[in-house]
């Protein structure tokens, strides 16, 4: 992942049905430790996969980034998924 780049899509597959989702979010953890969430798109509920494209600005320190799904169903019940670690650089690092 690149720092401040567009060109760029977080695909999270949950690995389990999320049929009947009312709202689909990756979570996340910055470098700096700041928390935040990106509200996901739905592209497969049924393999439980969702996207979010990068906008400007989303990804925006180098280092490594925490995600996690997070699903919710009606009558506030959560589904979390498995967290992951994607390293962001600026842009020319190797």
């Amino acid at each position: 992942m690149i720092v401040n780049s567009t060109d760029q899509k977080l695909v999270v597959n949950v690995h389990k049905s999320i049929v009947g989702f009312t709202v689909a979010r990756i979570n996340y953890i910055k470098p700096d430790r700041v928390i935040g969430f990106f509200v996901a798109t739905v592209t497969n509920a049924p393999e439980g996969i969702i996207e979010y494209q990068i906008a400007t600005g989303n990804i925006d320190l180098a280092g490594d980034w925490i995600f996690y799904a997070e699903i919710q169903f009606g009558a506030g019940v959560l589904g979390y998924g498995k967290p992951f670690i994607v390293t962001a650089k600026n842009p020319g690092q190797l």
